[in-house]
């Protein structure tokens, strides 16, 4: 379901079988109608820690995608797991910095 051209709801079968793997415990780039958790966030990217050990990510696509990846990977650094459901962009820089450069696992 769409909710706007940059904010998605993640549909239950691809959501569903992740969350039977991680137990996801906060949603990082949430508002009450895209939420997959009951506890999100829609300020992902204050200076604040994200309050969750297991995150799902389903950032903003367009412009706003970089800084939520790389703030993805921060967090990670800081021993959280990170699940993000985002586009390949094999030619973009912060794709290597940030995924290729740092993810543990990219499917």
């Amino acid at each position: 379901m769409v909710v706007s051209s940059e904010r998605w709801i993640t549909p239950p079968e691809i959501f569903d079988p992740l969350m039977a793997e991680f137990n996801f415990d906060f949603d990082a780039a949430a508002d009450s109608e895209t939420r997959r958790l009951p506890v999100y966030t829609s300020s992902a990217l204050s200076p604040q820690p994200w309050i969750g050990r297991r995150i799902w990510l389903n950032p903003p696509y367009g412009r706003k995608l970089e800084p939520f990846v790389r703030r993805a990977a921060d967090e990670a650094d800081r021993g959280k797991i990170v699940v993000a459901l985002i586009p390949f962009r094999c030619r973009a820089a912060w794709w290597h910095e940030a995924v290729i450069g740092r993810a543990s696992e990219v499917l």
